[in-house]
């Protein structure tokens, strides 16, 4: 079994099946905005991958692709002040604090809980509405939640999809936005993990966001505008349910 888990017995080189993985959610990022992140995430703590490992292995793929998305949707973005001033510098102290407080049985809880609460918020339309308008009256205190939360598990695309919706009618201006913040809070992510992580960067990751990237292209061509919003939708809702679950069912 190790051989087959192992693509090489080399430490270093990155397993077949995290491969796999990731190229797999760049195409439900493909079709729904956001993937690598959020089922990345708890895919590699699930396969015994520490938080910061799980960080070098995927945020170059995320930020490859939120980049080719932020420049091909640049005229759609907008609202970005209250990101720089409150959800950065609070995605910083949350990672600080998963740097410095190191408990990994505590992030794959609350990874488990962010995406419980995520699948709830998209499954059932009055909570997404009352979050909807929770946000409306407290902006500042919403980034500042979102940053932290993204920090510390780097489950923030939840809320970042509700204040997206929330701000953008049009499906793309949503997605284009989303892109950019995702990408704002993968560049100060990986410069914090550069200064204050005891982990390397991995080689390997970046040859392989190269590879999701043209996964990421082709599936836009090919599979995102063939998809029906809805049914997907609700698969994704699902698959955040089963994951969050599943985080849980890990540690018991």
């Amino acid at each position: 079994m190790q051989a087959i888990y192992d693509f090489y017995s080399n430490g270093y080189i990155m397993t077949f099946f995290v491969a796999l993985a990731i190229l797999l959610f760049s195409v439900v990022q493909s079709v729904v905005g956001i993937g690598v992140l959020l089922f990345g995430t708890p895919t590699l703590l699930l396969m015994g991958y520490s938080y910061h490992e799980t960080l070098y292995l995927i945020l170059p793929s995320s930020i490859l692709i939120s980049l080719l998305q932020t420049i091909n949707s640049y005229k759609s973005l907008k609202h970005t002040r209250c990101v720089f001033i409150y959800a950065l510098p609070m995605v910083v102290i949350g990672l600080l604090m998963t740097t410095f407080v190191k408990n990994d049985v505590a992030i794959h809880y609350i990874v488990g809980s962010m995406l419980l609460m995520i699948g709830l918020i998209r499954s059932v339309s009055f909570i997404k509405q009352y979050l909807k308008r929770i946000l409306i009256k407290n902006k500042v205190s919403y980034h500042i939640i979102m940053g932290l939360i993204h920090g510390v598990s780097n489950m923030g695309g939840g809320m970042l999809v509700v204040l997206m919706s929330s701000l953008h009618v049009k499906r793309n201006a949503m997605l284009a936005n989303i892109a950019y913040v995702y990408l704002l809070f993968g560049i100060i992510q990986m410069i914090t993990l550069y200064f204050f992580s005891k982990e390397s960067i991995n080689m390997d990751a970046i040859a392989l966001a190269s590879v999701s990237l043209v996964v990421y292209i082709f599936s836009v061509k090919f599979i995102a505008k063939r998809v029906s919003d809805l049914r997907f939708d609700s698969l994704i809702s699902l698959l955040i349910i089963s994951y969050g679950i599943l985080s849980f069912v890990n540690l018991g």
